[in-house]
């Protein structure tokens, strides 16, 4: 078995775009599919150029947006897919082209699923700093999804040059509110 798994990460981690494998098709063949979580997970750790395609080649609002939902309404969630997703988002944002990325793309127009605000022309960066801001302060009694969210914004810190108002008010606020409940 540990043979077999071995051969896997090989495999996996050498596949080359159009050579081995068309990466467009198998992107959009694993996001259209919930069971193939952990094997998009695996490429992105793993294989930096199928990584790369993804950063460089593909709509990271696809990736993104289903992901930070999961986030968002994690109190209603099953915890375990809850931190599949996290799991995703914790891989790839610890690459800084991604970061990058995300901070020069604007999120989808209309996100329906967000209720604190209506968001116009935010960027996905920014929009995945709110989610993930508001998952620290709201899930009072799931310090593992904290934790997560906290490192990959910790991640992300590096590329918030750029961020939109709100997501930078709300920063400011919620730092705020944590010192004066410390102090």
């Amino acid at each position: 078995l540990l043979e077999t798994r071995v051969s896997c990460v090989t495999v996996l981690s050498n596949l080359l775009d159009v050579q081995d494998i068309n990466f467009s098709d198998l992107h959009y063949i694993l996001l259209g599919n919930l069971q193939f979580a952990y094997l998009l997970k695996a490429l992105l750790a793993i294989n930096m150029s199928y990584r790369k395609f993804v950063i460089t080649g593909t709509d990271l609002n696809l990736l993104l947006c289903p992901i930070l939902k999961d986030i968002y309404e994690a109190n209603k969630e099953d915890d375990d897919f809850v931190d599949k997703s996290l799991a995703l988002l914790q891989i790839i944002s610890t690459d800084e082209m991604f970061n990058k990325a995300i901070h020069s793309i604007n999120a989808l127009k209309q996100i329906s699923w967000y209720k604190e605000r209506s968001l116009n022309n935010i960027k996905l960066g920014g929009f995945a700093a709110l989610v993930l801001l508001g998952a620290v302060l709201n899930s009072k009694n799931k310090q593992q999804l904290r934790n997560s969210c906290m490192d990959v914004l910790m991640d992300m810190s590096g590329q918030f040059r750029s961020l939109d108002l709100y997501p930078c008010e709300r920063i400011v606020s919620s730092i705020v509110s944590l010192l004066k409940k410390s102090a």
